[in-house]
């Protein structure tokens, strides 16, 4: 069948086996022509796909061939982790102490989106101000003809993700809750929204602590950034808040509402909210009920409903009242501990 005009098709039964002396088997123009229509396209498609793994195997051998010759003064480069939009991460090895880092390399072609290279100095700037266990720490910034590059702090033992899938007590849901409501007072605090607070971007130490990561579109309160336009909309859809998909800005209680998402993906290991597409996933963000948790977890009921509630106004206005609440759950039960114990 033909991309833009109809090819009329024939259907050829069988062709009987006879002697020498059979007579040709004669084939109407009308089935010549749609044959070789036939053949014509055939040919294009091989063609097509020919030129398609081409490309992807130069593709690949670029890639191979980038990381290679991969060279960024003071560092050796071991090998490729990962790859944003924008973006591409490397486990490097800084030459002065043989430190482990990684290198966040944008490339800085001519050609690139003065956008993303905006989002990338600032990410630098925002998070080199601020020295918190919670929060990723940012070692050096540099520029070259061909890339930009951030040298920031190696987890070996991975992010959030990765942890939630193990399971995790209820206590050592409400410390981890705890140490990233920490990191949410402290860049709050210093008038920075996250935006995109996911367990991507919650690293895990090999001591137990966590930090925040990926400030690539964390935006300052009050500023103008003159890059959200109508109509999009930052972060990961389970995470993002009602009054972002209503088209309100991020603000501090949206970041707290994304990590209410996180926490009862700890206590559970399921997300609030599931759906098949991201239209009926943002949906449920907006008017869904919200989850209950079960009755063995009845003393985080409260603080999950405060995280999560649909009006920014009943959520903790800040990461210090969120704070509090955890406390209350802890307290609460530790006296009841010590009531067992009389």
């Amino acid at each position: 069948r033909g991309r833009s005009l109809p090819t009329e098709a024939f259907e050829i039964i069988g062709i009987a086996a006879g002697s020498e002396a059979d007579v040709p088997v004669q084939i109407p123009e009308d089935m010549r022509q749609a044959l070789a229509a036939n053949a014509r396209i055939a040919a294009s498609a091989a063609k097509a796909a020919l030129g398609m793994t081409l490309r992807m195997i130069t593709s690949e051998f670029s890639d191979a061939l980038g990381e290679r010759q991969l060279t960024v003064q003071g560092y050796r480069v071991v090998s490729k982790i990962g790859r944003g939009g924008s973006s591409v991460v490397y486990l490097a090895e800084r030459e002065s102490d043989k430190q482990q880092v990684v290198l966040k390399i944008l490339n800085a072609s001519p050609s690139l989106d003065e956008t993303l290279l905006q989002r990338f100095v600032q990410e630098f700037d925002i998070i080199s101000s601020i020295d918190h266990p919670n929060v990723v720490k940012i070692y050096d910034r540099g520029f070259s003809e061909h890339h930009a590059y951030i040298a920031m702090e190696y987890f070996p033992g991975g992010n959030f993700a990765e942890i939630i899938v193990t399971g995790l007590s209820e206590r050592q849901a409400l410390s981890l809750l705890a140490q990233a409501g920490s990191a949410l007072r402290e860049i709050h605090n210093r008038g920075i929204i996250h935006r995109d607070i996911k367990p991507g971007n919650l690293m895990a130490r090999a001591d137990g602590s966590i930090a925040l990561a990926d400030f690539g579109i964390a935006k300052k309160l009050g500023e103008d950034l003159g890059r959200t336009r109508q109509g999009e909309l930052y972060g990961t859809p389970y995470y993002v808040s009602p009054e972002q998909i209503e088209g309100n800005p991020a603000t501090m209680r949206s970041d707290i509402y994304a990590l209410g998402i996180i926490f009862h993906e700890m206590l559970t290991r399921k997300r609030p909210f599931e759906a098949e597409s991201v239209s009926e996933l943002i949906a449920l963000h907006v008017s869904a009920p919200r989850p209950k948790l079960p009755e063995t977890l009845a003393d985080c009921q409260k603080l999950l409903d405060r995280m999560l509630a649909i009006d920014p106004r009943d959520r903790y206005k800040n990461a210090d009242e969120l704070l509090d609440g955890i406390d209350e759950v802890w307290t609460q039960q530790a006296l009841r501990t010590l009531k067992k114990d009389n």
